[in-house]
């Protein structure tokens, strides 16, 4: 009895060593991230700047590696099924967290399947329309298109995306008539309206940026409490008469369930230390995106509070749960 207990108080002693010895040692080897959209994205531009800092501060190589599909969920998926030793991660909007997760009966994975190492930045909602709309803000657009009588044609990147849910936040609070037309990412939905094939799309302000600037869409509304320092002409929501209509998309860091403790603090100091930099807000800034760094710990908070309203959201588009 007495050699079985010292034998298992000797293996209890190595097995903490040895999580000590790894938490001290890591990261040793590349980090590796999951981006579940195509190169040029959002997410894709986020982490690869963070990831060019991280490397010129700590000597850490990051490999970006891409799975695009089903709503960023299959990048998801590669993460929570990965040995949950810091090694492999996820950069996530909304889209595939908040929103995905809860349009499926059975989903693959909820937020309780991954760690949450860090936000990193966040991104208001921009309305735009087409440039020979005469409408100058939000709720002139509203009134005009009360008067046609007709669904208004909207863009969104995917079905299963946060954007689409915005809009459908726009249909509950104006009443108004509209049409999903879904598309395979921003790229292709910006490209048919700045053609002229919708009457209008909301949409990530990093998104919408280059066809703003090109002139090819006009911005006349952001879904935020002020107004942005980069788009200072832009009217907010509230200003065109839609009170407390204010939306983010947030960017964070994932990654699988069950990553140690002392693991977790290094990553996010690692990502905390590369956004509070002048390049990594200067970054931002050239973007219309907002520097905003949470811990694992708090940023998993806040995601308990905010998936309630995306579920709001879902329930008020009547969409059915999918198998």
């Amino acid at each position: 009895m007495k050699r079985t207990f010292f034998k298992a108080a000797l293996l209890s002693v190595l097995a903490c060593t040895s999580a000590l010895s790894f938490a001290q040692d890591f990261p040793n080897k590349p980090i590796r991230v999951i981006v579940g959209a195509s190169p040029g994205g959002g997410s894709d531009n986020i982490i690869r700047k963070v990831a060019q800092i991280i490397q010129q501060q700590t000597n850490t190589s990051i490999v970006i590696e891409y799975r695009p599909g089903a709503s960023g969920s299959i990048a998801v998926l590669g993460t929570v099924r990965s040995p949950a030793d810091g090694y492999t991660l996820t950069i996530c909007p909304p889209d595939t967290i908040a929103v995905f997760p809860q349009l499926k009966k059975v989903p693959p994975y909820t937020l309780d399947n991954l760690t949450a190492i860090a936000q990193v930045a966040e991104v208001n909602y921009v309305f735009a329309v087409k440039p020979s709309n005469p409408a100058k803000d939000i709720g002139e657009f509203v009134q005009q298109s009360k008067q046609q009588n007709r669904p208004l044609n909207f863009g969104s990147p995917g079905v299963q995306t946060s954007a689409r849910m915005v809009n459908e936040m726009l249909m509950s609070r104006t009443g108004l008539k509209m049409q999903n037309i879904p598309y395979q990412g921003d790229g292709p939905m910006l490209a048919a309206m700045a053609a002229g094939e919708l009457d209008f799309v909301v949409t990530a302000f990093i998104s919408a940026k280059p066809f703003i600037d090109s002139g090819k869409i006009k911005a006349i509304g952001l879904v935020a409490s002020q107004r942005a320092a980069e788009f200072a002409n832009v009217p907010t929501a509230e200003e065109g008469g839609l009170k407390d209509f204010n939306v983010a998309a947030w960017f964070g860091i994932f990654g699988p369930k069950g990553i140690p403790a002392d693991v977790t603090k290094k990553l996010s100091d690692m990502f905390t230390n590369a956004v509070n930099t002048d390049e990594f807000r200067e970054f931002a800034r050239s973007r219309g995106l907002t520097p905003k760094f949470q811990s694992g710990a708090q940023f998993e908070q806040f995601l308990r509070g905010n998936l309630p309203m995306w579920a709001d959201a879902i329930k008020a588009a009547n969409l059915p749960l999918e198998d």
